[in-house]
């Protein structure tokens, strides 16, 4: 169809439905590609990246690449982030004003968000120069593109260019939707902590951001597989994200499970995940993985493993009088690969002493003697983990499939894997194994000396990348 017929078809109604849509209320602002501001204009603005378990925000700026200039990180009680949305509204609210109180950022922040009721869709159109003509044709497609209805989302997108297709040259626009209530919630939220919102990004967007030049340098399909608090799934080409699925199952619903069944508190659960992990016989199989770092760890990052165990994981101050909540479920059953998978799954001073540890410090070694295989904290442990990454592994697998029966889904060539995850020993090995696609380990988002606040490499890339809208040279 050419451009003038698609227009033509673009009725009284569809602008309309525009308007409706641009209405007052929560909105998803996505970076905008387009000319850079000048050098001398540096807008600050704090990336927020909110996860079950954790609270990360960082300050970043580009200079050819990414760097972060300041970062922090707070733990969360379990509950207060649930599937990747407000789980308890008052908590969370309570852990945002310590954290800024305790760290000084400024209070602009730029929120990514990361669960099931938010979609990416790559839709192909006729060429249109205009931008609010290509505006109107986006969202009249979008009627049959979300799965959601179009009055209860709100919308936004990315022109990302002009391909070449068999039917010709077209223009590529990735589309993103997410439920208002969701966003309303999150916004209320960050407004109650006394912050700014100064916009809302899918968190696969910001991750991509955080790895560049890397992930703009890469050809063909990569699956980034962002292991955190939940497991996040970003399909992209060239750096371009083409497909997201975010799932429940992540470190913190391991540490649930293994904090049910050793009958400990999540705090010290989160300890021994990290500081157990699989044993080295369950990952030591045939065709091992290319678990080599994708690119240079930042200065703050945890240095390799020797002998005697995994490196050691920093300290931050925790939430005062937050009362602990129960552990939470382990996940959902994988997905279908046919079945769309967009719905619901369901104040200290930092000097004082004695901090909680964001990511723990792990106690244990990685290889340990044959007596120790009769642990039985440690067999729980590292049950729960196997446990997890299998069921990771199954819906990474159905949502690959989904994928490529979208159209114009091409098979991923490689993974990437990322976040805190990638030092919990034997995951990278696990994944490999059960995935059989090539897998790299990226801690690739780099920090000036002293800016990270102690935090590894592996928990910065989201929060970095939510703290610019623009990288590159």
């Amino acid at each position: 169809m050419k451009a003038s017929e698609m227009l033509e078809r673009l009725s009284s109604s569809a602008r309309d439905l525009g308007a409706r849509l641009h209405s007052t209320g929560p909105s998803i602002s996505l970076p905008k590609r387009g000319p850079r501001r000048p050098r001398g204009d540096r807008r600050v603005i704090t990336g927020l990246d909110i996860e079950p378990g954790h609270l990360i925000v960082a300050r970043a700026s580009v200079n050819g690449r990414l760097a972060v200039e300041r970062a922090a990180g707070l733990p969360l009680a379990p509950g207060v982030v649930r599937d990747g949305e407000v789980g308890d509204f008052d908590a969370l609210v309570n852990a945002l004003r310590s954290l800024f109180e305790q760290h000084d950022f400024d209070r602009r922040v730029r929120v990514g968000i990361a669960n099931q009721r938010a979609v990416v869709r790559t839709l192909e159109l006729p060429p249109i120069a205009d931008r609010g003509e290509l505006e109107a044709a986006v969202r009249f497609q979008a009627q049959d593109a979300i799965p959601m209805p179009l009055d209860d989302v709100v919308l936004d997108f990315q022109d990302v260019g002009v391909v070449e297709s068999e039917a010709g040259p077209r223009q590529r626009v990735v589309l993103v939707a997410a439920r208002r209530d969701m966003v309303e919630r999150l916004l209320d939220a960050l407004g109650a902590a006394g912050l700014r919102t100064e916009g809302v990004d899918l968190a696969a967007f910001a991750l991509l951001r955080g790895l560049a030049p890397l992930s703009a340098q890469t050809d063909g399909r990569v699956l980034y597989m962002s292991m955190a608090g939940l497991t996040n799934l970003i399909v992209a080409e060239g750096g371009v994200c083409v497909f997201t699925r975010p799932l429940s199952t992540g470190l913190e619903a391991i540490a649930a499970r293994v904090a049910e069944r050793l009958g400990v508190a999540v705090e010290r659960a989160r300890q021994l995940v990290h500081g157990i992990g699989l044993a080295q016989e369950d990952t030591d199989q045939p065709g091992a993985p290319d678990t080599r770092d994708a690119g240079p760890a930042a200065p703050e990052a945890a240095a390799p493993e020797d002998e005697t165990g995994p490196p050691e994981a920093p300290t931050l101050a925790p939430v005062q009088d937050e009362p602990r909540a129960e552990p939470e479920g382990a996940g959902g059953e994988a997905a279908d690969p046919q079945t769309e998978p967009d719905q619901t799954p369901a104040e200290t001073d930092p000097a004082q002493p004695a901090p909680e540890q964001l990511l723990p410090a792990p106690e244990a070694a990685t290889t340990q003697p044959p007596q120790a295989k009769a642990d039985p904290e440690r067999q729980v442990v590292e049950a729960a983990i196997a446990e997890g990454l299998r069921q990771i592994a199954a819906e990474t697998r159905n949502s690959l499939d989904y994928h490529a029966s979208l159209g114009g889904g091409a098979q991923v060539e490689r993974i990437v894997l990322c976040g805190p995850a990638v030092d919990v020993p034997g995951v990278p090995a696990y994944l490999q194994q059960a995935l059989g696609t090539p897998l790299e380990v990226n801690r690739a988002t780099e920090a000036q000396p002293g800016a990270a606040g102690g935090l590894p490499a592996s928990c910065l890339s989201v929060a970095a990348g939510l703290s610019v809208s623009e990288v590159g040279p």
